[in-house]
């Protein structure tokens, strides 16, 4: 695909992002009422912050609109060639057919986590497992070797749920993800790597329709069948990102989704400072302690939106500097992002056992 386009050439790109996007508007409507007939609904309790009874079935429109733009960028501009792409597309599908199935049935949280990790295997043996990582102050990159595989699916099952988790305000997953696959799209640019260029254009379309039902009151929800294929769709294109382009490290990928990923560890942390399961779920994610400080619900998610594009700014430096400046780079939005979590309560676990200690 390198030979195929030039980056500078605009126009299949344009064309691709238009397609997707109004193949978004026009197919949510459809995955409403999919989800109305088949009773694929959100009903709310304690934890949730809508009222209402809520179709969960916007992942359908969501993988739809990628999958037929897929099609009419395989047909109007032939750029994908190469047969790992049909395994990448099997594999999409079953994620999205996995949330699909637990959007309707409630599947247990240990059950969604072997199948993730089953897909993610499939994925690192037939489409690309990260082989080498390139690290700070050393100047040959290390050599994953048996732990390639590992690594991959690791990486590829984190980002999936980080995606899910992050999930709880309308349009707040979508309008994440929307802004993370945008700024892959230029980090893809800035590099020359069409291929993921074209891929993140797809998801971007797809989300940024979608977000004209999803925002603040939302007709719909993205649902599991959403929030993990895109969570793996992203997963796998920061991948094939460092497949192409062999001399970015993971400090690029991370900073993009610096928001999912942060949001995540610190629920984990909590869960296992309270000695609760991991899967289970609290209201302590950014958004909650958001909310908690009299923020609306349009506001906390545009305050969200705002961090992405900071750490999106910080993804565009690093893509271009050398790792150990990118490392410096990412040290400092750890330092800052910490200071804010704490500072608006998202460690309540912690502080208590600090006071039980003292006491």
């Amino acid at each position: 695909m390198m030979e195929v386009f030039k980056t500078t050439d605009f126009i299949p790109y344009i064309s691709v992002f238009i397609v997707a996007l109004f193949l978004s508007l026009l197919t949510t409507p459809l995955a409403i009422k999919i989800g109305l007939k088949f009773k694929i609904i959100d009903v709310p309790d304690k934890r949730k912050v809508h009222k209402g009874i809520m179709p969960r079935s916007g992942g359908i429109s969501v993988f739809l609109t990628f999958f037929i733009s897929y099609l009419f960028l395989e047909s109007m501009f032939d750029p994908f060639t190469n047969p790992i792409f049909v395994h990448f597309l099997v594999c999409c599908a079953m994620i999205f057919g996995l949330g699909l199935m637990d959007d309707k049935f409630n599947l247990p949280a240990k059950t969604k986590f072997i199948v993730q990790t089953l897909i993610a295997i499939y994925f690192s043996i037939n489409v690309y497992s990260v082989q080498v990582v390139h690290l700070p102050f050393l100047d040959d990159p290390l050599n994953l070797g048996i732990l390639s595989i590992p690594f991959t699916v690791l990486w590829i099952v984190g980002i999936t749920n980080a995606f899910n988790l992050i999930d709880g305000l309308d349009g707040l997953a979508s309008g994440v993800a929307g802004i993370s696959s945008l700024t892959f799209f230029v980090v893809s640019l800035l590099l020359g790597n069409p291929l993921v260029a074209f891929l993140s254009l797809i998801l971007s379309g797809a989300l940024f329709g979608f977000l004209f039902f999803n925002s603040h009151p939302a007709k719909v929800f993205l649902g599991d069948s959403g929030s993990l294929f895109i969570g793996f769709f992203m997963a796998s294109i920061s991948i094939l990102e460092l497949k192409q382009i062999a001399v970015v490290s993971f400090i690029t990928p991370i900073l993009i989704f610096f928001i999912p990923i942060s949001d995540t560890l610190y629920a984990i942390v909590r869960r296992k400072i309270k000695k609760e399961p991991i899967f289970q779920p609290d209201k302590f994610h950014l958004h909650h302690r958001l909310l908690s400080l009299g923020f609306s619900h349009r506001t906390t998610v545009w305050i969200i939106y705002l961090f992405c594009i900071f750490f999106s700014v910080g993804a565009f430096a690093s893509a271009k500097l050398a790792v150990e400046f990118s490392l410096f780079l990412l040290v400092f939005y750890l330092v800052f992002f910490q200071l804010f979590a704490s500072k608006i309560g998202m460690f309540p676990a912690l502080r208590r056992k600090k006071a039980n200690e003292e006491n």
